[in-house]
């Protein structure tokens, strides 16, 4: 199992951010989430392991959103 603080710890160093992220998630709006949120965001993502056990439709909804 890969190290997810290590691979996500851009997002958690951003104070809101992982709660931005969880509540789009739950709310299915991702309108609310921040640039800096975005680009951390993406580049947690480009960082991690293919693996990571995700919906299979968040990854592309958040890069749809931050692009």
């Amino acid at each position: 199992m890969p190290d997810i603080t290590k691979c996500f710890s851009t997002l958690m160093n951003i104070p809101g951010c992982v709660a931005e992220i969880s509540q789009s998630i739950v709310t299915h709006k991702f309108g609310n989430i921040c640039h800096v949120c975005c680009k951390a965001f993406l580049e947690a993502e480009a960082n991690c392991p293919p693996n990571l056990p995700f919906n299979p439709f968040l990854v592309p909804l958040l890069k749809e959103h931050c692009s």
